[in-house]
């Protein structure tokens, strides 16, 4: 009996031993005892908030900042940001403080939020100066557009829904059809800027029998006939932070000053509605980024900016694998004035365009929307992949790739391997043709949520970064980005 019971012990060590000990690094169905990538010196999981370097040993933490200072990181943001919790609940992080952002309708993790600078030009996105009562003064700032529609309005109040500043007022009146709107701020501008409006907004009362709500933009031009922007939505009962619409437009020709608004289209009959009207924002971009509070003038979210230097042991100079999981972020190249941009996933460079191995989301002309990867070395480009989703295979650089469309807030994983013998990448599963060899030069840190030299602020959330100091195998590349 002991013999058998030793026969059986002997095989049980034999198959933990082989699910734990020879796993290839790209193998992430073979059971592992650590939650970080096989074999990588550095892993950034932002999603689930634990962080690893490896310098002669794996170092766990299960704490950003207190990475960031150990691996002598930095993250700077020079003014506060918002973002939202584990609860759904928007927030307010400190300058120079990284934002771990959450879905506020699942409340699942996305990630650290890495944003360009923004203004929120609606100067009185907190309500201030609000009255109380049927016809009562609005908040400062605000005006109304009677348009074509007889209506009554009550304030209820104002207050804080989730972290949300919030107005409660009330519509109602009897309509043959037409339009009125609520305005939150009339801003200068001119010919061919691009706007972002947007608004929490919720029923709180009543129906919107009769009604239709717009997200709208109202440009203005004098001597002539104005130009609206809207974007319809439908608003519920459901919580004031999963309830924020937009609407993005191009100033046209002669434009001097636009409003954001929110936009009523009143059908034939009765119609009364009580509305939760949170957080208006208006931005010059062609996006929505994450709500600036205001309180009685403009206020600017500065960018973020998270480097790592490449000094503290983790890197190798001559080999290495870069990966990153990321939410792609919002595309509008297309109908918005031809605005190229190229947004960085994960960099490593020296601080310039010059010498860099990285990771982008590129929505450049002809409205073409493609994950990238590039390689530089004393400004020489030794390798360039573009790789679009409509094709059903990698497209290579410069061969041309066809009008795609990513969705946004979709998971996106990449990869990059290189050596001074070749390079290779892959996105989500597909790999790209192999490129020349590559040793890159000088590089002094890694920026998260950038491209090479920190340009192209990536304006969403990365879920996780790793490297691995070595070279991997090309058939490793797709399992990777699975």
């Amino acid at each position: 009996m002991s013999g058998r019971i030793s026969i059986i012990l002997i095989y049980a060590i034999a198959i933990f031993i082989s699910d734990y000990s020879f796993a290839q690094p790209w193998q992430p169905h073979v059971r592992r005892m650590d939650w970080w990538r096989n074999g990588a010196t550095l892993d950034m999981d932002f999603a689930n908030n634990r962080y690893m370097v490896s310098l002669t040993a794996p170092v766990t933490y299960t704490s950003l900042t207190q990475f960031i200072a150990a691996i002598s990181g930095t993250f700077a943001r020079s003014s506060s940001g918002t973002y939202f919790d584990a609860s759904g609940t928007l927030r307010n992080a400190p300058a120079n403080t990284p934002r771990l952002d959450y879905d506020p309708s699942t409340t699942e993790p996305k990630g650290i939020l890495i944003e360009e600078a923004r203004t929120n030009v609606v100067r009185n996105s907190g309500m201030i100066g609000a009255g109380s009562g049927v016809s009562a003064t609005l908040p400062n700032n605000w005006f109304l557009d009677v348009g074509s529609v007889p209506f009554n309005y009550s304030i209820y109040g104002t207050g804080v829904e989730q972290g949300i500043p919030f107005l409660d007022i009330r519509f109602w009146g009897t309509s043959s059809g037409g339009t009125f709107a609520l305005n939150y701020e009339q801003a200068s501008t001119g010919t061919g800027s691009i706007w972002t409006g947007t608004h929490f907004v919720r029923v709180i009362g009543g129906s919107l029998n009769n009604l239709t709500l717009q997200t709208g933009l109202y440009f203005y031009i004098p001597s002539e006939t104005a130009v609206l922007s809207v974007a319809a939505f439908i608003a519920s009962d459901s919580a004031l932070a999963v309830q924020r619409s937009s609407v993005t437009a191009t100033a046209p020709s002669g434009t001097t000053a636009v409003r954001p608004r929110l936009r009523f289209s009143a059908a034939s009959g009765a119609f009364d509605v009580t509305l939760r009207i949170g957080g208006p924002q208006l931005e010059q971009g062609a996006f929505p980024t994450s709500y600036i509070p205001t309180s009685g003038s403009t206020v600017t979210r500065q960018a973020d900016v998270f480097t790592l230097p490449t000094s503290t042991g983790w890197y190798n100079g001559n080999a290495g694998t870069l990966a990153v999981e990321a939410i792609t972020p919002a595309s509008y190249y297309n109908g918005l004035g031809g605005v190229s941009r190229w947004l960085g996933f994960a960099s490593i460079d020296d601080g310039t365009v010059s010498n860099t191995v990285h990771l982008f989301f590129s929505d450049s002309s002809n409205s073409q929307q493609v994950m990238a990867s590039e390689a530089f070395a004393s400004g020489v480009s030794y390798y360039s992949s573009y790789y679009s989703t409509s094709q059903g295979m990698p497209s290579q650089y410069p061969n041309g790739y066809p009008t795609d469309t990513y969705p946004s807030s979709s998971l996106t994983k990449g990869a990059v391997t290189y050596s001074a013998g070749s390079t290779r990448s892959a996105y989500n599963g597909l790999s790209f043709a192999a490129g020349g060899g590559f040793t890159l030069p000088t590089a002094t840190m890694l920026r998260v949520g950038a491209r090479r030299g920190g340009s192209g602020i990536l304006n969403s959330s990365v879920r996780r970064v790793w490297y691995m100091p070595t070279r991997q195998p090309d058939e490793s590349l797709p399992d990777y980005t699975r």
